[in-house]
């Protein structure tokens, strides 16, 4: 108490009581790939063996904490508090559920082969694929978030068609592009294309995650 004085002279016994000092057993020398272990281990407990990118959950994880821990605005009460200063239960596990998402998607060559495009635009296709899977990640981006409701609620309008894979991704192109435009600068149509590709093998009718063992081109989406 008497040091924690010396800095904040304003500081009460009441308030120290609610300070708690845990000891943390990661290695000081290699800090980011013992965080990385844990959080395979985390992983493992919650949902299991999945393949998944331990680079981009790190990633995500650890720039969330340092935007949080760079917030200098005020702080009123509690709520606050959590709101900006904290990771919430809510967001681990919204990362938990892309982990869950992404390994339930088909691998690229198998959604490629479904393409009617060129060469060159399944090439710039395949580049943002990879991109926008560790982008998906990102719980917190909002103005991805916005975009991909709104392919959602467009593509569960769909539920039913018989369009083949490349005319479905051009359908919901066409009703989302503005959007698009507007919240993801610098707008490129193989950024957007890959996103609606991402939501179309991540889309299941009844709220979880889809599960593919065919092509829309061969079932309905």
């Amino acid at each position: 108490m008497s040091k924690l004085n010396a800095e904040y002279p304003a500081a009460t016994s009441a308030a120290a009581g609610l300070i708690r000092f845990v000891r943390a057993d990661l290695s000081l020398h290699d800090s980011s790939a013992h965080i990385k272990g844990k959080l395979d281990e985390f992983v493992l407990s919650q949902i299991g063996s999945v393949e998944y990118n331990p680079d981009t959950l790190y990633k995500t994880i650890v720039e969330e904490c340092r935007t949080r821990s760079k917030y200098t605005g005020g702080v009123s009460d509690f709520a606050d508090l959590i709101k900006f200063k904290s990771i919430t239960r809510s967001q681990v596990e919204s990362w938990l559920d892309q982990v869950r998402s992404r390994h339930a998607l088909p691998d690229w060559a198998e959604i490629s082969n479904h393409l009617k495009v060129s060469g060159m635009e399944l090439a710039e296709l395949s580049r943002e694929w990879r991109r926008y899977r560790a982008i998906a990640l990102d719980a917190g981006n909002e103005a991805i978030n916005t975009l991909r409701d709104k392919i959602r609620n467009e593509l569960e309008i769909l539920v039913g068609a018989t369009l083949d894979l490349t005319a479905l991704i051009d359908d919901l192109y066409s009703k989302v592009e503005d959007l698009a435009v507007a919240s993801m600068p610098p707008f490129k149509p193989a950024r957007l294309k890959a996103m609606i590709i991402y939501e179309v093998f991540s889309h299941d009718t009844t709220g979880e995650v889809q599960k593919t063992d065919q092509m829309p081109s061969e079932a309905k989406p």
